[in-house]
Formats: structure tokens, sequence, C-alpha cells
């Protein structure tokens, strides 16, 4: 079953907190993570708090009507003209496009947002579902940089 229903973005809340903690330390989600190790609530609330304070760092809650919130996605700044991005789809949610609903309903108003023209990803070259969402809202490879087991994608106004 793919993603129909119309979701509705929101701006992340300390409330929030812990709904990502929960997700980010589900076995599959750290082991297609660049960071697998699992993370102490303690380090995730400050870190969680950093984000929400930080300017540069824009944090999405993606909802749907009927499942409720489906996934959170995280801009930072992390040069003059470009941000990464990183995506976490709640586990029971995985498998229904909602990874790739999430970056086309939160791409451009987070370019816009941070002022950027280009939007950075990197994934592990076994995570086919995330390179595939990426590819699908228009990301491509950075041969130049896809290498040491890593994938690394690009999207540009430019």
């Amino acid at each position: 079953m793919m993603a129909t229903a119309p979701l509705t973005v929101r701006l992340a809340t300390a409330a929030d907190a812990g709904r990502v903690w929960t997700w980010r330390n589900d076995p599959n989600t750290r082991g297609n993570s660049l960071q697998s190790a699992a993370i102490p609530w303690p380090q995730h609330e400050a870190w969680f708090a950093a984000r929400l304070a930080d300017p540069d760092t824009i944090l999405y809650i993606i909802e749907e009507d009927t499942a409720g919130p489906v996934a959170h996605v995280r801009y930072n700044r992390h040069d003059g003209d470009a941000a990464e991005v990183h995506i976490t789809v709640a586990p029971d949610c995985r498998g229904r496009g909602f990874g790739t609903a999430a970056l086309q309903v939160t791409l451009r108003a987070a370019m816009e947002t941070l002022q950027v023209r280009r939007i950075d990803a990197v994934v592990k070259q076994d995570n086919v579902a995330s390179r595939r969402a990426f590819e699908r809202v228009g990301f491509v490879r950075d041969a130049a940089r896809s290498a040491d087991g890593l994938i690394h994608l690009r999207f540009s106004d430019a």
C-alpha cells in the first residue's frame, strides 16, 4: 500500500522528542543510519532541544490522517548554500511510500526557509529504500563523493 492520503506537515516541537527518539532507536533504523549505536534518552533529549533552537535546522513531523505521525525529516544547513537532509519513517509505516512523500512535501519549503540552493543526502550503499526515495524526488548521485560504502546524493536548483 502506498501513501495516497493527504499528508500534514508541521514543525516539530519538544513534545515530539520521545517519538523521534523511539523511531531513531528502532533496530532497522539504526542499521540503516550512518551512526548505528543506540542513542541514550538524555543525549537525545539535549540534542533535540538544541536542534529545535538552531536557526540552521528545521525539524518536520509528517502526519497522515489515519496513521498519525509517519515520518520525521530534518534539514541542517552545513554551508552557505547547502543543507543536509535526514529522514526517519515510523517503523510501522515503512514500505508505504511515506519516505518519498515526506521529502516531496518538505523539500522546497526547507530550501526556502534555510535559503539554500542545494540539499545533500548520504545513505548507506545497501539502504535501497532510502536511495530510491531520494531519487524519486529528483536527487542525483554525486559520483565524485560516493565511495566508502556510502552514496552521496544531491538535489539542486542551480
